[in-house]
């Protein structure tokens, strides 16, 4: 089949030939992190399950934590670390809207025994 040539603007354009449609892969596979989430109005805090607001590397964790009000994120990353660990999970909970609970201990670090800080 002949190209069709067309003019516009004073300059000839071909058109494209037919190929197959392509699916392309995604460029990112969402999954999902369990969130808490807190509002007051147009204020409102969303934190892994430990707390915190980290701004994740691993492309695989797209899920956007902070401290937003009126569309704009004020907070984007807020972490707790002890030793440069993170603290190991016991509980938490937003159950009330306006509040979050979070329970959790210490990792093994030297000259700490597991589980001997209560934070919360």
């Amino acid at each position: 089949m002949a190209q069709q040539t067309y003019e516009l603007y004073g300059k000839s354009f071909l058109t494209a030939p037919e190929s197959e449609q392509l699916e392309w892969p995604y460029a990112i596979d969402f999954q999902r992190q369990s969130t808490l989430v807190i509002k007051d109005n147009d204020l409102f805090l969303i934190t892994d399950q430990l707390g915190n607001t980290v701004a994740s590397a691993d492309s695989q964790k797209r899920t956007v934590t902070g401290l937003f009000c009126c569309d704009t994120r004020f907070l984007s990353r807020s972490e707790l670390q002890i030793e440069g660990e993170s603290p190991v999970l016991l509980s938490s909970a937003a159950n009330m809207g306006y509040s979050i609970i979070v329970d959790c201990t210490n990792p093994g670090i030297d000259n700490l025994p597991n589980n001997y800080l209560l934070i919360g």
